[in-house]
């Protein structure tokens, strides 16, 4: 080979790439979907969250919602331990600041945990469709922690008004009176639902903090998003499993590992939520500001529309498809935004 035409550098392997923390950039080519890479992965976080609702509404209402949350999570971590080994040659991850480690279980417990049970037993007694629309409240409750809390944060006031125009389009949708194919509840169980998914919001809130805190860290020190993912739900395994033989449901978890009708729901919610949905999650968390993130993560109620339609039967209306429209004009002011005060 002639000295003067060097040889082009050769590509290294997918686990290299992983290894050397280019796993984002493996997948994303500079330009318009490289700048928004954390706006379109929160988006996508929303779409497999909203199918993982699903699955587990059904799931609770079978088994009941310590036994969906502990199955699913026992799940997660052996389908995110076995591809983190595949990708980076290890079941365990490393290579992290002990800060960030325990910032990150701590944000598993707090969200994966606490915050899933709360959620669980929401969408259990109110079904997916309006508790999908108690995640609304998590921007403003995000971005008000985030104001007091590292690192900090302050919002444009465009994207203030997308966070407000979300919200606003997304109540719009959910809280039309539902038709006789929706999720029935009774007033106490509205009553108990509301407030229970009011607290795993508050939950989720903080967690996402403690999270992208981790992500964020510009001294090299940080998580990478994937093993940041099974470092957060292996805490989270731990301690659900930890509590729920004190809440009566050992049977319930039995059952739910052992009946194939079940086992078939919850492998589907756990494929679309734990492991694709925390995945993007975090990747949102550490390329967009954590108000943004949570707010375009929450516009799960949207795909909610198109998905209640196959579950079980709910047709959208004029109203919910202006209220789609609005809400979807709020997402393009938070993307198009400009930049934090």
């Amino acid at each position: 080979m002639d000295p003067r035409c060097p040889r082009p550098p050769r590509v290294p392997a997918v686990p290299q790439l992983v290894r050397s923390g280019y796993s984002t950039r493996f997948f994303c080519n500079e330009g318009l979907f490289m700048k928004y890479v954390g706006e379109l992965c929160a988006l996508g976080t929303a779409l497999t969250w909203s199918l993982s609702a699903v699955a587990w509404s059904h799931a609770g209402r079978k088994v009941g919602a310590q036994a969906t949350s502990a199955v699913r999570l026992v799940f997660a971590v052996i389908l995110l331990g076995g591809i983190h080994w595949a990708l980076y040659g290890s079941p365990l991850p490393q290579g992290g600041s002990r800060h960030g480690l325990l910032l990150l279980a701590l944000s598993g417990i707090l969200g994966a945990c606490l915050g899933d049970l709360c959620f669980f037993q929401a969408l259990k007694l109110l079904g997916p469709r309006i508790g999908m629309l108690l995640v609304t409240v998590s921007p403003t409750i995000t971005s008000l922690l985030a104001y007091f809390l590292p690192p900090h944060e302050s919002l444009s006031g465009t994207a203030i008004a997308g966070m407000a125009l979300t919200a606003a389009g997304i109540g719009w949708v959910i809280l039309e009176e539902p038709g006789p194919a929706a999720w029935q509840a009774t007033p106490r169980q509205f009553r108990i639902g509301i407030a229970v998914g009011i607290l795993g919001t508050l939950l989720f809130s903080l967690g996402y903090l403690f999270s992208r805190q981790v992500l964020a860290s510009q001294d090299g020190s940080g998580w990478a998003p994937f093993p940041a993912t099974l470092v957060r739900l292996a805490p989270a395994m731990f301690m659900t499993m930890a509590i729920l033989p004190f809440t009566g449901k050992l049977g319930n978890f039995k059952n739910a590992c052992t009946e194939w009708s079940t086992v078939k729901i919850l492998l589907a919610g756990t494929v679309t939520g734990p492991v694709i949905g925390i995945w993007l999650s975090m990747i949102a968390l550490q390329k967009s500001e954590a108000g943004v993130a949570t707010a375009l993560i929450s516009t799960g109620p949207l795909f909610m529309i198109p998905i209640s339609r196959f579950s079980h039967g709910e047709k959208p209306t004029w109203r919910g498809i202006l209220g789609t429209a609005v809400a979807l004009a709020g997402v393009a002011l938070l993307v198009l935004r400009g930049q934090p005060g």
